[in-house]
């Protein structure tokens, strides 16, 4: 007897499949690639404005900071306007013991204050009472 090997065409299903999957592969990189790692940079600091009064307890060297009610505002800006009862004036014409408002801008933190503008006043105005000269006790009523 004698065996005669005999031809069988492949199955089309199977063609079918080695083709789609000849298909797939080779791009896989690109995509791995576009995966950008998360930003974790924090977001920009940003200012508020504050508004305070109170006497002034100290400067710092060179007029180069003020401190009123135990906060220090920087003084270096350019843009800083003083005055002193409504009339424009320098902050080497403001005294420790002078009561002012400060207005300033800080960071989130809260610790650096810039101040924007700073506003002397005298504590008593008006007139001088007749009578009430006292110049033994050197004293008078407003």
């Amino acid at each position: 007897m004698m065996f005669v090997k005999q031809y069988r065409p492949p199955r089309l299903g199977l063609m079918f499949l080695v083709f789609v999957l000849s298909g797939c592969g080779g791009g896989g990189d690109a995509t791995i690639s576009n995966i950008q790692p998360p930003d974790n940079t924090p977001p920009p600091a940003t200012t508020k404005s504050i508004e305070g009064g109170g006497i002034i307890s100290r400067f710092g060297a060179g007029f180069s900071s003020v401190t009123v009610n135990a906060k220090t505002f920087d003084t270096t800006s350019s843009s800083l306007t003083i005055t002193i009862d409504g009339q424009a004036a320098t902050l080497q014409e403001l005294q420790v013991g002078d009561t002012v408002i400060v207005q300033a801008t800080t960071d989130d933190d809260g610790v650096t204050s810039i101040a924007t503008s700073i506003e002397g006043d005298s504590l008593i105005e008006g007139p001088i009472s007749v009578g009430t000269l006292d110049q033994n006790a050197q004293t008078f009523q407003v």
